[in-house]
Parts: C-alpha cells; sequence; structure tokens
C-alpha cells in the first residue's frame, strides 16, 4: 500500500453501496443502490460497462479470477448470491444458499475459490461446484455482522461482533488467534476510531498483506497510515486498497 489516491467519481444518481477490485489489470466492480453493477478502469477512471442485477441494493460484491474467467458475486439486499461474466455482464447462476445478510470471497491457501456467507450461521461454499463445505467456527462466536476471509500461512476469517468487537480465527480448526480487538468500538471523544455503525450494510473490513484495515468514523486506520474522510466501506486486492469515503459514492 503507497497510500496514493485515485479517485474514481460516479457522476449518476446512485449510491455506490459495495465494491471489489481484480488483482490484474486492475478493474474495480461497484454495486449501487439502484441494483446496478459498474466496471470501472482503475488506470483512466473510464466506466467500462453497466450491468442490471434486476434486483435491490447491491450490498457485497465478490470477483473470482480462474484462468481466463472472472466472474462476479453479487448479493442484493433480500436477494439471493447471483453471479455474473465480468467481461460479457451476462448472469451465469445462482448460488444455492438461505437469503444471507452478509457475505465475502477469497482464494484459500490449497487453490480453491469460497464464498463466506452471513445469515443464522455462517457458511461456507466452493465456488466451482456450489457445495457446502464444512467451517469450524468458535463455540462463543454470537452474533456476527461482517466477515473477510485472509490467507497468510493459513487461512483465517475475522468476524465483526454485534457490538463491534472483531474476532479471528483459524477457518480449518476454529481456534481463535488472540484477544478480540476493541478499540475502534469505544467512542471516543474525536470519534477518529469510532467504527461507522449502519443498520444495513455493515461496513465492512479488508486485510491487505497480512494487515486489517478497519472502517472508522473519520479515517481507514491501518498500521502503515491513515485515509482521511468519512469511510463507508473498503476492498483489497494484492498490494491495493480502496474506499468509498463518502456517501456521494465516490471510490478512490
Amino acid at each position: 500500500m503507497s497510500g496514493r489516491l485515485r479517485e474514481l467519481p460516479c457522476f449518476e444518481h446512485a449510491q455506490a453501496l459495495s465494491f471489489a477490485m481484480t488483482t490484474e489489470d486492475p478493474i474495480l466492480v461497484s454495486g449501487h443502490d439502484s441494483g446496478h453493477l459498474r466496471i470501472w478502469d482503475v488506470a483512466d477512471g473510464a466506466l467500462r460497462q453497466t450491468v442490471s442485477t434486476g434486483d435491490g441494493p447491491v450490498e457485497d460484491i465478490y470477483v473470482a479470477e480462474s484462468g481466463d474467467q472472472t466472474r462476479v458475486w453479487a448479493r442484493s439486499s433480500g436477494s439471493q448470491v447471483r453471479c455474473w461474466s465480468l467481461k460479457s455482464g451476462k448472469p451465469l447462476g445462482v448460488l444455492d444458499t438461505p437469503q444471507p445478510n452478509s457475505m465475502c470471497g477469497s482464494r484459500l491457501v490449497d487453490g480453491r475459490s469460497v464464498l463466506l456467507t452471513v445469515g443464522e450461521s455462517l457458511a461456507l461454499w466452493d465456488l466451482d461446484d456450489g457445495a457446502r463445505l464444512d467451517l469450524q467456527a468458535p463455540p462463543e462466536l454470537g452474533t456476527v455482522r461482517r466477515t473477510v476471509l485472509s490467507t497468510h500461512d493459513r487461512d483465517y476469517v475475522t468476524v465483526v461482533g454485534e457490538y463491534g468487537s472483531i474476532l479471528t480465527f483459524d477457518l480449518a480448526t476454529g481456534a481463535q488467534m488472540g484477544p478480540p480487538i476493541t478499540d475502534h468500538a469505544n467512542a471516543l471523544s474525536n470519534r477518529l476510531m469510532h467504527m461507522v455503525h449502519l443498520p444495513r450494510p455493515y461496513p465492512r473490513l479488508a486485510v491487505v498483506s497480512g494487515t486489517l484495515a478497519v472502517p472508522t468514523q473519520w479515517r481507514v486506520t491501518t498500521v502503515a497510515g491513515e485515509c482521511e474522510g468519512l469511510v463507508h466501506a473498503i476492498s483489497e486486492a494484492g498490494e491495493r486498497l480502496a474506499v468509498i469515503k463518502d456517501y456521494g459514492g465516490r471510490a478512490s
């Protein structure tokens, strides 16, 4: 992460609620309250394509890259998780899962592309065949608002609890990795470290090269530094970190 900013302004009257990036030839896919996906070229800021999902507001997006095929998985408010071709914009199918409240995706250490959905419980899905996979989770996990999958020497799940505490556990064993993170959940007088609380979609975490980024009331705070502005959502791809800075839907 260099800390350099590049703004992708969306001048259409549609608020950006979610987005995800490809790792190569950086393309950003944004999801909007109008039910549309917009596909952007990060290098020049050009809008390549607009796709209508036919559903409600797009609250979560995951881009799965596999060879020459790149798929966009999108979760709309009150709807199922649907898959789209990034290249053509055509629908490819629906994931057979109960309506989740949030989702995230990642490529595991063993190379599988998976999706983690949050509903009445956590559920892990193999995106190649749609099968539900075994998932070990700490018994004291409680209510989960948000999740993010990350891979270092093994696979990890980081979750945001009902009151904002952050907990990380081993995906394979369910073992908790250290104590919960709670500093950001405390409302300080300057509110610079207070996590944004919205009814839905819940603010999204990101992990870049082992560094956890937390969306706070006025800044994204990472080990490397801070990005000022009201932060609504963040996304990562390789060494890049993108943020929605305000409710006008601008991405940087």
